[in-house]
């Protein structure tokens, strides 16, 4: 009996641990540890956004984050080869020369054979986090910068997130636009 007020003791720490860390997961949102900064990506190629999107003819968001689409599906993706090269295709007739004046344009030709560009992951949810991009722009008409920041004016890559997601971050929205605040609603 001498032992249980011991292992009583260790219990209980061991409990309000959990109940601290869980708290922080639950009120910072878990992605990223509170006292640390999200690390500097290495993206592939030096993509400019700002380049792309500019202009009156720009090209949109969901041009090239297609993987199920944006606007119809659950995921947007990373853009690969065969959605660059719609427009890039004289990339593989262009000579050394020329591509020694375009550096970012050379590297993406290396990735022409593959057709995978290894594009690194910005922004991630945790695994018992749903997302559904197609409820959030289609059916509230969020625009991308509303969650991930002005990234069409972005000279260089995204190396880090622009905006911190968080689950406060996300409730804070859900009571301003008045959807739902269902755990179940965003939660497996």
């Amino acid at each position: 009996m001498k032992t249980l007020p011991w292992r009583m003791a260790i219990l209980l720490a061991l409990c309000c641990a959990a109940a601290v860390l869980g708290g922080r997961m639950v009120f910072v949102g878990g992605t990223v540890p509170w006292f640390k900064v999200a690390p500097t990506l290495q993206q592939p190629i030096a993509f400019s956004h700002s380049k792309h999107t500019a202009g009156a003819n720009g090209i949109k968001c969901e041009r090239c984050h297609t993987y199920s689409s944006a606007t119809t599906g659950t995921f947007a993706g990373l853009p690969q080869v065969a959605t660059c090269m719609y427009c890039h295709q004289m990339v593989e007739r262009m000579s050394a020369a020329k591509l020694a004046k375009k550096p970012e344009l050379a590297k993406f030709k290396q990735f022409v054979p593959a057709g995978y560009i290894p594009w690194q992951q910005v922004y991630t949810e945790p695994d018992y986090v749903y997302f559904p991009h197609r409820r959030h722009v289609a059916v509230a008409k969020l625009a991308c910068a509303d969650c991930h920041g002005d990234v069409r004016n972005m000279a260089g890559p995204v190396l880090r997130p622009v905006v911190n997601q968080s689950m406060v971050w996300c409730i804070n929205c859900h009571q301003q636009k008045r959807a739902s605040q269902d755990c179940i609603s965003c939660h497996k």
